[in-house]
């Protein structure tokens, strides 16, 4: 037991080396509005997260909206609130998630703030005949 904390403690101290920080903290979807829209796209999405103010702050950071796989740019509205235009897409459910410089940047926020995240795709009805 003792070799395995032994073995536990220098594992770290690697880590701490060989992994990078990236100087911020992960940027989390806490809630978005609307969450459905159409299958054509360009819809504007009001995205609130955490950490974003800080982001904002950086030098050579890029916040963008990622809507399942589609990234794409966000417009400040506030420290804590971001705009993205949706992507044309088949009908159905997505995610949307931040990346930063191109990263998706993963953290727990599907089981932290739980249907925070998705995006439903409808299809936009179709007239065929007003008689």
């Amino acid at each position: 037991e003792r070799l395995w904390g032994k073995l536990t403690q220098i594992l770290m101290m690697l880590l701490l080396v060989v992994v990078p920080t990236v100087g911020y903290e992960v940027p989390e979807v806490e809630w978005l509005y609307p969450n459905e829209g159409s299958t054509g796209g360009g819809d504007i999405l009001t995205v609130a997260g955490t950490n974003l103010g800080t982001l904002k702050r950086m030098k050579n950071v890029e916040l963008r909206c990622r809507v399942d796989a589609t990234e794409t740019a966000t417009s400040y509205l506030h420290d804590d609130l971001v705009t993205c235009v949706t992507p044309p897409r088949g009908e159905g459910f997505v995610h949307v998630e931040f990346t930063v410089n191109g990263e998706t940047v993963q953290s727990e926020s599907r089981s932290r703030y739980p249907k925070a995240d998705g995006y439903q795709y409808i299809a936009a009805g179709k007239i065929e005949s007003i008689f």
